[in-house]
């Protein structure tokens, strides 16, 4: 039933996003939306799952008990080089799509595993 539960929250928050239009670039002080915009990240619904879960999409974020870091949660940390929201969401971005070919991929495998 828990299980069951997360989902039907995750569901709303997916209805509750939508994708963007290509917009202007944003300075960092900008939202999560904006920066996967600038970022170029196009399935911001499946994306948003994943950051969410992750960072909460807190560009600073740092795991204490792996030290995995940023909005990816990148692993080691000094992968990442970087504290720009936008430059962490397309290192993200180029991640996903290497590892699990989209970002429904990704949350399926989040889904499955807890992680990704």
């Amino acid at each position: 039933k828990e299980k069951e539960a997360v989902e039907a929250r995750v569901a709303q928050q997916i209805q509750k996003v939508q994708p963007a239009p290509q917009a202007a670039p944003v300075a960092p002080g900008g939202s999560c939306q904006d920066w996967m915009t600038q970022a170029g990240i196009t399935d911001q619904a499946n994306a948003y799952v994943i950051i969410m879960r992750e960072s909460g999409c807190n560009p600073n974020s740092v795991n204490r008990s792996s030290g995995a870091c940023g909005i990816p949660q990148a692993l080691p940390c000094s992968k990442l080089g970087t504290s720009d929201p936008v430059e962490q969401l397309r290192w993200m971005q180029n991640y996903v799509v290497g590892r699990y070919g989209s970002w429904a991929g990704a949350v399926a495998w989040w889904n499955s595993h807890h992680w990704y």
